[in-house]
């Protein structure tokens, strides 16, 4: 027959314990959810970021094509206006017609300019040769290679740039007459004749006007070149200054090929669009710097093409616009990003960011315009194919037609992952494609940042909810092993000991009832001691009959007195009749009722104990689902707030967005403006010019006069008295040409105040016009910046809201399993009750079944046959 457990072992439990199950199932939920938790915002993160570096690269991207392409839209618009002005007409036709006068002007002699040519030669070579030895693997030739054959080129190199006593690379600074007429080691009468000259003095005038333009715009050097293809003027004064376009050693280089096309070009009426641009390429005259070209033709008043004016522009400006002036990183590139220009051969048309980490064949050294400063460049040398030789993905895309560019992840140039922005230029008569790159390692490195934040935090979490846990099981477990101690005691003897009633929740009560069943159980033993000492005196008495009657007096007679025992009396003379059968049957009946006695109360004592462990889980159960639910109520509450708040941003950054369209409108129109009112005052100077002109034509005139007047007045001393009218005559023309003189002074002056001021004004306006297009820039970057914080914003607030309608359904979800598990509390409280009467049933069965088996213990029928 199988054994009930103790009291105690039932209490204590398996050995997978309550706080062992509660703790693992606690883990495992906090596990569950913080595991969802973490993987849902790094995939949501993950992906925000990876768009956010993908936005921010098109927008340095777009950023930097709208630069380039409107810094060559100015540069095409001034250079066109330039070429139509009359300064520049003016500056054409005297600086040429001085140069074709030259000779006779200066009247040197076949030595001087021989000793002149021997010294420009040597300036070539300690120079021009020099230099061009330190940046070429081959050898660069002779001075004779790069010198120009007539004699007007030599004197003048001479003049301008040899004799220069300013530095290499500064020689526009000492161009005035005053610096000409003092060259030492020439004579006096050619110094004076120098002075004189018509090249010289018209030199003289436009050199300031050109030398102003030229820093104003940044432009490396200007170019003024006639029909014939002579360079009558350069600003720069390097080797190229009086050279032939057509003959020269210059005919094979971006500068003739820009005069060339220029020449060639019908006109334009949109001003710009006869305006001819060359690629770069290396240009001897710089040292074999990488140079860049815009030409246009010169026209005269009759619509006659006489020359082209032309821009050699500043590769390091165009450098500057690429890398942000070294600000790569400022501007979202960065440690490893860059931006730059290639040609449909897929070769760099700016330099890379990265000279330092670039092959020997990916770059070459040049010189400084000082011919002493060495550098190196990828410009013209660096083609963007991977170390396999295939063009990179962003290269080959970049021409592909797209208009407003795309993005990609591709190998670079050297080998690594990044993120790539392509686009082609609209830049008229260039071909030119635009990359913007940074690493994928380090695009992506806030990502990696998220993961191990977004681990570190869940860890902490599990670590939380784990110590949480442990604290919710010792909570539950103690009591119900302080319980099962309580009931060690008993089962030990220890009938004093009672469990410890310290709450008022269900193991409180349990407590309480487990008392009162101690109570009991005392109460009963109790009353069952002194009914069986009753018992057992009486029995005594009848076992003296009994003993007659098994001495085989059977007829002998228990008294059958008042009480149990004299019913047993009775009943025991009524078994005597009997006896052998009755004790058989009663013994029979009585083991079976004790069995089933023990069966029942076994089977009810398990099943309380059941009920009461499924009473105390689910109790426990119900109190964290509370807590879960008031957990999601406080979450929806915080997500309601925080939709409002991205509506409120999403608003606000959207007002934001339009007020900076509009400045941005603004800004374009006060542009325009301001490049018409410079054009203006441009034009107002040119017509001051011409004035100054007139007005020395004028001059001369009195002078002619004056000097006719005088001869007719000799003329009439001589004729005597019938000249003598004519003397009167002669002296009043003369009085009317001092006064012409004294006007024509007057009329100078004010021209010459009123050409200053025009050209400070022009000055002014250029200023401003720069300072309205730096705005304009600025406005349209914080345009473009404002546009990606309203798109950021609508993302954010899309997220908000699929967040707040996932807390909502969890709250609701909480609250429903709250209510069911109130459900389910109340029908285990019915069923504990009704377990708890059936095993008070059972007891008394036992207990019953028990005194019935002691009382016919005392029969022995073997002994009674």
């Amino acid at each position: 027959m199988a054994t009930s457990p103790s009291p105690a072992a039932a209490l204590a439990g398996p050995k997978s314990s309550i706080r062992a199950k509660i703790l693992w199932a606690m883990l495992l939920l906090g596990g569950t959810v913080l595991a969802l938790a973490a993987v849902s915002g790094f995939l949501s993160s993950s992906s925000a970021l990876r768009k956010a570096a993908f936005n921010q690269l098109k927008s340095v991207g777009a950023t930097k094509a709208e630069a380039i392409e409107s810094y060559y839209r100015n540069a095409r618009y001034e250079l066109a206006s330039q070429a139509e002005s009359l300064t520049v007409q003016a500056a054409l036709r005297e600086l040429s017609a001085g140069r074709g006068r030259l000779m006779e002007d200066l009247k040197l002699d076949a030595p001087t300019v021989e000793a002149m040519r021997g010294e420009v030669r040597g300036y070539y070579a300690n120079v021009l040769i020099n230099a061009l030895k330190k940046v070429r693997s081959t050898p660069p030739g002779t001075p004779e290679n790069y010198m120009h054959a007539d004699f007007e080129a030599t004197v003048l190199q001479y003049l301008y740039t040899v004799k220069n006593p300013a530095e290499v690379g500064s020689k526009f600074e000492r161009n005035s007459t005053e610096d000409l007429s003092s060259i030492p080691g020439l004579p006096v009468a050619v110094r004076v004749n120098i002075a004189k000259s018509a090249y010289v003095r018209a030199h003289s005038v436009y050199h300031p006007i050109f030398t102003d333009l030229r820093k104003r715009h940044g432009y490396y050097d200007i170019f003024i070149v006639d029909a014939e293809g002579y360079v009558v003027y350069t600003n720069f004064k390097e080797l190229d200054f009086q050279g032939n376009l057509k003959t020269g050693p210059e005919k094979n280089t971006g500068l003739a090929e820009a005069y060339n096309a220029a020449m060639k070009a019908s006109r334009d009426s949109t001003l710009d669009g006869s305006v001819i641009l060359t690629d770069f390429a290396p240009y001897p005259k710089s040292y074999d710097a990488p140079a860049q070209f815009a030409a246009a033709a010169i026209y005269d008043s009759t619509g006659q093409k006489r020359g082209a004016l032309i821009y050699q522009l500043p590769v390091d400006k165009i450098n500057a616009v690429m890398t942000s002036s070294g600000q790569q990183e400022a501007i979202g590139l960065g440690k490893s990003g860059e931006s730059y220009l290639i040609g449909k051969d897929y070769v760099q048309r700016t330099d890379s960011r990265f000279l330092d980490e670039t092959p020997k064949t990916g770059k070459r050294k040049i010189l400084g315009s000082d011919a002493k400063t060495e550098a190196e460049t990828t410009i013209g040398v660096l083609r963007i194919r991977t170390p396999d030789d295939k063009v990179t993905l962003g290269a080959e895309r970049a021409f592909s037609g797209e208009p407003g560019g795309g993005q990609a992840t591709y190998p670079d140039y050297r080998g690594v992952p990044v993120l790539g922005y392509y686009r082609p230029l609209d830049i008229k008569g260039l071909n030119y494609g635009l990359l913007a790159e940074i690493d994928q390692k380090e695009a992506f490195s806030p990502v990696r940042s998220q993961l191990w934040q977004t681990l570190g935090v869940s860890l902490l979490g599990l670590l939380l909810t784990g110590g949480a846990a442990s604290l919710v099981a010792n909570q539950f477990a103690k009591p119900i092993r302080a319980l099962a101690g309580v009931a060690n005691k008993i089962g030990a003897g220890d009938s004093v000991a009672r469990a410890e009633v310290s709450t008022d929740d269900e193991i409180g009560a349990l407590a309480g009832s487990f008392n009162s069943m101690v109570e009991a159980r005392n109460q009963t033993e109790a009353k069952i001691i002194k009914e069986n000492t009753d018992l057992q005196k009486q029995i005594r008495e009848l076992l003296v009959v009994v003993s007659d009657a098994s001495d085989g007096n059977l007829g002998v007679r228990a008294q059958v007195t008042a009480g149990s025992m004299g019913n047993v009396a009775d009943a025991l003379n009524l078994m005597l009749e009997n006896v052998g059968d009755l004790i058989t049957q009663a013994k029979q009946a009585s083991d079976e009722v004790a069995k089933s006695a023990n069966e029942i109360a076994q089977a009810a004592a398990e099943l309380d104990q059941g009920a009461q462990r499924q009473s105390t889980e689910v109790g426990a159960t119900s109190a964290g689902v509370t807590q879960l639910n008031q957990y999601a109520q406080k979450v929806l509450g915080s997500c309601q707030t925080a939709t409002r708040a991205s509506e409120n941003t999403r608003g606000a950054a959207e007002q934001g967005a339009e007020a900076v369209r509009a400045v941005i409108s603004s800004m374009d129109r006060i542009r325009g403006n301001t490049q018409a009112n410079s054009k203006k005052i441009k034009r107002l100077g040119d017509r001051s010019l011409e004035i100054s002109g007139i007005v020395k034509v004028i001059a001369d005139l009195s002078a002619k006069t004056d000097m006719l007047a005088l001869n007719a007045s000799i003329e009439a001393a001589r004729a005597g008295e019938q000249g003598r009218g004519f003397s009167v005559v002669a002296e009043q023309v003369r009085s009317l040409a001092d006064r012409t003189r004294s006007l024509t002074g007057q009329i100078e002056k004010l021209v010459n105040d009123i050409t200053l001021e025009t050209t400070e004004a022009g000055v002014q306006m250029e200023n401003q016009t720069q300072e309205v297009e730096g705005g304009s820039r600025t406005a349209t970057t914080a345009g473009a910046t404002l546009e990606r914080i309203v798109s950021a914003t609508h993302e954010s607030a899309s997220l908000v809201v699929q967040i707040n309608e996932a807390a909502t359904a969890q709250a609701a979800g909480a609250l429903k399993m709250l209510q069911s598990m109130d459900s389910i509390n109340r029908a285990t409280a019915v069923a504990q009750t009704k377990v708890r009467e059936a095993r008070a049933i059972s007891e008394r069965l036992r207990e019953l079944s028990g005194e019935m088996n002691g009382q016919l213990a005392k029969f022995e029928v073997t002994a009674t046959k």
